[in-house]
């Protein structure tokens, strides 16, 4: 990823009401966490991770970086909330890549809004033809502000790319984040996203969770695949997620806290 040749970049993460700022320093082959900042906004300026009221989202954050004048100096990677970013796979067959077109008109078909309004996205990933979008005024409004600061933007990433990006796995192995009431699964392979899905969990209901996770890898035939690494949430219950998946002998290989 053209990310990984700047020294030092900040990832943004729009969670919610809340601003997500951490800044990452690459050395040889490793990517390590230096700084991390949070940015609460009140519910008229951000909610359910939707800018508002953009003119007081780009003063908090031209006064955030007004003290954090070293962070305001990275480029920036922002990650969207994947139910932000609208996202269709098909399994291709032999001549089905001339019917590229069409699949992706059915695709655009399905999204609320006109093409004008996508910011629209293919990648070819050995037999599956991938296509995302997001929204266009969304996208804009999230880096005008950095943009504003003359903070160059690397690009975008939904949660589950970033959370394959951020363990590097070097094998097939299972992720799993919980953030909120939010997690997502996800199968990856040399740092590439084969397979997620996000879903919501009532009160933070970890069995519901396990059950998820369960179902997600009997439909992917993966039951071979026995690492698994987890990305925690603040409200996260460690030791319940260890002691489920332990019982199905899993073994865990890595434990990160956001």
């Amino acid at each position: 990823m053209a990310f990984f040749n700047k020294k030092k970049f900040l990832l943004a993460f729009l969670n919610n009401a809340e601003l997500r700022l951490a800044s990452y320093e690459v050395s040889g082959s490793s990517v390590s966490r230096r700084d991390y900042e949070t940015l609460q906004f009140k519910s008229s300026v951000v909610k359910d991770s939707t800018i508002l009221d953009i003119q007081n989202f780009q003063s908090e954050l031209a006064s955030f970086f007004s003290q954090k004048k070293e962070l305001g100096k990275l480029p920036v990677l922002l990650i969207i909330p994947e139910e932000k970013v609208f996202l269709k796979g098909y399994e291709l067959n032999f001549g089905d890549l001339e019917k590229k077109e069409q699949l992706k008109r059915e695709f655009i078909s399905e999204i609320p809004y006109e093409e004008k309004d996508l910011v629209f996205h293919e990648r070819l990933i050995g037999k599956v033809l991938e296509f995302s979008a997001v929204h266009r005024r969304f996208l804009e409004d999230f880096q005008l502000p950095f943009l504003n600061q003359k903070m160059p933007v690397l690009g975008v990433v939904t949660i589950p790319q970033i959370m394959a990006l951020d363990l590097h796995p070097t094998e097939k192995s299972f992720l799993l984040a919980f953030y909120d009431n939010d997690f997502a699964l996800a199968l990856a392979e040399n740092s590439s996203i084969i397979f997620s899905e996000t879903r919501q969990l009532k009160d933070g209901n970890i069995r519901e969770a396990m059950r998820a996770f369960d179902h997600f890898v009997q439909h992917l035939e993966a039951v071979d695949i026995k690492s698994i690494s987890i990305i925690l949430g603040e409200e996260a219950i460690e030791d319940a997620i260890k002691i489920e998946l332990e019982q199905r002998e899993y073994l865990i290989k890595l434990i990160k806290k956001i």
